[in-house]
């Protein structure tokens, strides 16, 4: 038996989980200011299992993934739960960068700052204290070229990350 919520959307009963859960959202809610984006979000994800979120443009599911990380921070409000192995990561004492190395993001499409080249890969280690100009130049160059980049961009890292090439 179908159920229906607010939005005559169909609810599809889920079987529950077998295994560990190891993200959970409770009630959650996303704001962009007083419009609402993301409505009553329940959902369990297993330990060891690939979830897929499949919907129609527009229907929430960016902004649902960009809250299992925080991502909403600063730019909306999130009402409810997420639970990372029991923790609520919406907590105050969180450290969403240490968060962010256990729930990441893959984008489909490049999305860096509006910021430059260097300030791109060194904004999260400025932001968590690092301040030496030496050891961040190190990881510059490191990160680069893991990346396959230095060569191309050495000479630019104070251009715009935007005008790179999504390739």
């Amino acid at each position: 038996m179908n159920q229906y919520d607010l939005n005559q959307n169909y609810i599809l009963p889920l079987p529950e989980p077998e295994h560990e859960i190891a993200l959970e959202t409770k009630n959650l809610e996303v704001f962009y200011g007083a419009k609402q984006a993301f409505f009553a979000g329940n959902l369990k994800f297993e330990r060891y299992k690939i979830t897929s979120l499949i919907g129609a443009s527009g229907c929430g599911k960016s902004t649902y993934l960009r809250s299992l990380n925080r991502m909403n921070d600063g730019i909306g409000t999130v009402k409810g739960q997420i639970l990372y192995r029991d923790l609520d990561i919406n907590g105050p004492d969180i450290n969403v960068y240490e968060l962010r190395k256990h729930i990441g993001m893959v984008f489909q499409r490049p999305n860096p700052f509006s910021k430059s080249i260097k300030e791109n890969i060194t904004f999260a280690l400025k932001e968590n204290g690092l301040k030496d100009k030496e050891k961040l130049a190190e990881i510059v160059e490191e990160s680069l070229k893991k990346a396959a980049l230095w060569d191309e961009v050495k000479d630019d890292l104070n251009k715009s990350a935007l005008a790179l090439s999504g390739g």
